[in-house]
């Protein structure tokens, strides 16, 4: 009787030995990794990530379960080494199974182009490897890296210093309020009483001046560019490889009835793929600033769905910078605001008449 116990012990201790040794053989993928070529890539360019996929175990027959995520900062340019792989385009997000066998690797490369818009994002790549009939089989990897801003093509640079067009215009703005200022106090003081008087005048006379002057010309510098659409921007045939809709919301709070209100807008921008001088290039864009973003975020999703990824469309594209394109273009309804501060010049002028006026009847 004993004897029949321990020989069934030793059937039974057997078996879970047995077990857990087909338990314990499975798939070892934790050397498998996702570099990145560059750790500071720039915006509006092709990022590379080097995928080395291996299986250091010994097991693994069924084929593996390789997930690729790289959500809303980049766009799928170009895969190497992965046939047939399914990618979600609006998810960011690409599946594939492979047949890795253990003491084997396989290796592919990613291509992500960045848009403009993202400068200063984080780009996650996140990579998932797993073997669904082997538990504790699953890996992850995780790697993160900053875009910094591509260079400014038009401005000034003094060593260190760097000053855009806008910021030239800024500063010129600036100098012009300053001597406007001069002039309308030098014109006051021949008529005020006090130099406080002249100077309040000459003040309010500036203002009145150079607020709509400094808005006319943020409307002109915008007229100018998209004068330089219409005219110089190439014109070429471009293929859609992402689509991604950026929303962005300010806060106003009202001290006097203690509120906070919050509006948002929605922007889209298109990644397109063309032929430009001879070479591949990609680049991103929608429309043009003076363009009004009509419409909630029901209205924009609609718009975006009617651009489809693959499908091949007219665009055109900045020759001074490829990676900036439109595939809208012409001037928007912006330029209706540029009449919210004629009522202000009205007024300026008006009041510097009058001055001149009881000068001169003085």
């Amino acid at each position: 009787m004993f004897q029949v116990k321990l020989n069934l012990f030793s059937a039974v201790v057997f078996s879970l030995l047995i077990a857990s040794g087909n338990c314990l053989a499975g798939p070892d993928f934790s050397t498998s990794t996702i570099t990145p070529r560059t750790q500071t890539p720039l915006t509006s360019s092709i990022v590379l990530y080097d995928l080395v996929l291996r299986n250091t175990g010994d097991g693994g027959g069924m084929p593996m379960f390789l997930q690729l995520d790289w959500g809303g900062a980049g766009f799928l340019a170009g895969i190497e080494g992965l046939d047939s792989a399914q990618v979600d385009h609006d998810a960011g997000m690409l599946t594939h199974y492979l047949d890795l066998p253990a003491g084997t690797e396989r290796r592919a490369t990613l291509q992500l182009f960045t848009f403009n818009e993202a400068k200063g994002d984080a780009l996650s790549v996140r990579m998932r490897l797993v073997d669904f009939s082997h538990t504790g089989s699953e890996y992850w990897e995780h790697p993160t890296i900053t875009l910094e801003q591509r260079p400014y093509s038009g401005g000034v640079s003094a060593g260190s210093v760097f000053v855009t067009n806008a910021g030239l215009m800024v500063l010129l703005w600036l100098g012009l309020s300053l001597l406007a200022w001069m002039v309308f106090k030098a014109l006051m003081n021949r008529r005020s009483a006090s130099g406080a008087d002249a100077t309040r005048r000459a003040a309010a006379l500036t203002f009145l001046w150079m607020m709509p002057i400094g808005f006319w010309c943020f409307f002109g510098a915008m007229a100018w560019k998209d004068i330089q659409i219409c005219s110089k921007w190439v014109e070429t045939q471009g293929t859609i490889i992402g689509r991604h809709m950026d929303v962005s919301t300010t806060s106003a709070r009202y001290q006097s009835t203690r509120s906070q209100q919050n509006n948002t807008a929605y922007s889209i921008a298109l990644a397109l793929k063309f032929e430009y001088q001879g070479k591949t290039m990609y680049g991103s864009g929608y429309d043009p600033d003076s363009f009004l973003e009509f419409g909630g975020r029901k209205q924009r999703e609609k718009e975006i769905r009617e651009w489809t990824v693959g499908a091949q469309i007219p665009c055109w594209i900045n020759p001074e910078d490829p990676t900036e394109l439109v595939v809208k273009r012409g001037f928007g309804g912006a330029y209706l605001f540029a009449l919210l501060p004629l009522p202000f010049f009205i007024g300026g002028v008006r009041l510097l008449r009058k001055r001149l006026g009881d000068r001169t009847q003085g």
